[in-house]
């Protein structure tokens, strides 16, 4: 009895687990609206400053993409167009679709910002060593050595520029409070970037490998 029992509490963790983790072959099948925006390949598109890029998804992390969809349907992160989506899945649905959007690799956008030499030096002086006399901390000191990601923490690179400033707005606004294991972390370095530093650490990001 004792065994039978260790085996059914053994076969139920299993089970939770998987479905915790999702499966990528039940989130591929519920992608048919998510292709419209994020691509068949789930690496997104810049589709420069005027209009709203679609950020990637492909080689995310398949736990932080799962959150952001709780924090949609939760109200927590804002996005209208993200709203109605979220609210159709349950956990099961979410899971699995992040985690197929996990299994896929990622790649380079295609249509990357083009900015100028200095835009691109600023760009990197910020993301990789911060600006300590304007009190902004490097990137790299949350997102990864990489600024590829860490953990749930995202990667930044080969995001659409014009995605990654909305986001630093966003930060700034007080509208992300969800994703960070210390959700005042962001807000406190987006609020000392101005417009300038905002698009020159975009702009490079954005020209990185995945």
């Amino acid at each position: 009895m004792k065994n039978s029992r260790i085996i059914s509490a053994a076969l139920l963790f299993t089970a939770v687990s998987a479905l915790a983790e999702g499966d990528p072959a039940r989130g591929k099948a519920l992608t048919g609206a998510c292709v419209a925006c994020h691509q068949e390949d789930g690496n997104g598109r810049d589709n420069g400053a005027s209009a709203d890029a679609w950020p990637r998804l492909a080689g995310m992390n398949a736990e932080y993409l799962a959150a952001q969809l709780a924090a949609y349907k939760k109200g927590e992160r804002r996005a209208p167009s993200m709203k109605p989506f979220s609210m159709m899945l349950d956990d099961a649905k979410a899971a699995d679709i992040a985690a197929y959007y996990a299994s896929l690799p990622p790649a380079a956008i295609e249509n990357p910002a083009s900015p100028d030499a200095a835009q691109l030096e600023r760009g990197k002086q910020l993301a990789e060593q911060g600006d300590a006399s304007k009190q902004i901390k490097p990137c790299t000191e949350c997102h990864g050595a990489d600024n590829r990601g860490d953990g749930k923490i995202p990667a930044i690179t080969a995001q659409p520029a014009s995605y990654l400033r909305a986001q630093i707005t966003a930060w700034k606004q007080g509208d992300r409070p969800n994703d960070s294991a210390d959700p005042k972390g962001m807000f406190q370095t987006a609020r000392h970037l101005d417009d300038a530093d905002s698009a020159a650490v975009a702009a490079w990001l954005s020209t990185q490998a995945p």
